[in-house]
């Protein structure tokens, strides 16, 4: 009955419950931070030589899949030419550019007491961490999350001056607007959260899926499937019921040859109640695809081809259909 113990007891229970969960949280990551620790290689500037237009070129394949804390690097220009990292540490760098062709597996980068510098992230990242930074340019983040800088612009855009306790969230939309919230941070070294005030963090989760979704979108144009690979598989950590990501990823899983991820992707995709009748057609049909590849291609290119009929856009469709499985067109 209402205000019994019983119904007294509940809030106290689920604040347990949601303690347990963030403690299980925090232990996962302080297990993550101390392997990649683990994996961590330090570069100090008296160990990195330049060539004779001062350029510093980091393509050792001995540092693939570490992470890479560059320090005290002073009026040089900085490759990193190395294929994948794990992550990116710059710190102390003064008057210099980073240029980073580098893939970042974490997607994350952090700059901290750099002056007069840099950096320019040419495959793009997720997130880049900045503190006390001065006269500082990032080019290539979906977000920069900065405390306590000065004169920080990010994809061009100025950001306002953030204080030792405040932290402030830029993000640049589809048209390269850069736009800035006010932020709260929970210990050292956690990602910091959207302030509840400020922003929901379920509808800050769905931007920065849709970012990386539209970062997908270009790596794919360019044929550089799997980097799309990359992006889309971020914008699903995000928001994992986004049936366009994951029939994208079907599709480079398509042109990279690997059919069984292929198809895993696409009827997930297909799977989706709230997904539009044309994104469910296009994951039907890649997963036919899949299937033709390996000779099981009926279920699936039917399904496909049913829903194509229903929305009255069947000829491409059937242009497929006629060169892969000319059977299946009048199935």
């Amino acid at each position: 009955m209402p205000g019994s113990i019983a119904d007294q007891s509940r809030p106290v229970a689920e604040a347990r419950k949601q303690m347990e969960r963030q403690n299980q949280v925090s232990a996962h990551k302080a297990a993550m931070l101390a392997k990649m620790k683990e994996n961590e290689v330090t570069l100090e500037a008296s160990g990195l030589k330049a060539d004779d237009s001062k350029v510093i070129h980091i393509s050792d394949k001995g540092l693939e899949g570490k992470a890479l804390r560059l320090r005290g690097v002073k009026d040089r220009t900085v490759l990193v030419e190395v294929d994948k990292i794990l992550k990116l540490f710059i710190e102390g760098f003064e008057r210099s550019k980073v240029l980073v062709q580098s893939q970042l597996v974490t997607g994350t980068a952090e700059l901290w007491s750099c002056k007069n510098s840099s950096l320019c992230l040419l495959k793009g990242v997720e997130t880049v961490q900045c503190d006390a930074c001065n006269d500082v340019s990032i080019t290539g983040a979906v977000r920069v999350c900065s405390s306590n800088c000065t004169a920080l612009k990010v994809n061009g855009a100025e950001v306002a001056e953030t204080g030792m306790t405040e932290q402030i969230l830029s993000k640049s939309d589809e048209h390269g607007k850069v736009t800035s919230d006010k932020m709260q941070r929970f210990g050292h070294d956690q990602l910091p959260v959207m302030d509840l005030g400020e922003k929901t963090k379920p509808s800050a989760e769905k931007d920065i899926a849709e970012s990386q979704k539209e970062l997908g979108n270009d790596a794919f144009k360019e044929c550089d499937f799997m980097q799309a690979v990359v992006f889309y598989t971020n914008a699903l950590d995000h928001d994992p019921r986004m049936a366009v990501a994951l029939s994208n990823r079907a599709q480079c899983w398509l042109k990279l040859g690997d059919l069984d991820k292929a198809e895993t992707d696409a009827l997930k995709a297909a799977g989706l109640e709230e997904a539009p009748d044309r994104i469910r057609a296009k994951s039907w049909f890649r997963a036919g695809m899949a299937r033709h590849g390996r000779g099981t291609e009926r279920f699936v290119s039917r399904k496909a081809h049913r829903i194509e009929i229903s929305l009255g856009g069947l000829c491409h469709q059937r242009m497929v259909l006629q060169v892969t499985s000319p059977e299946l067109v009048n199935a």
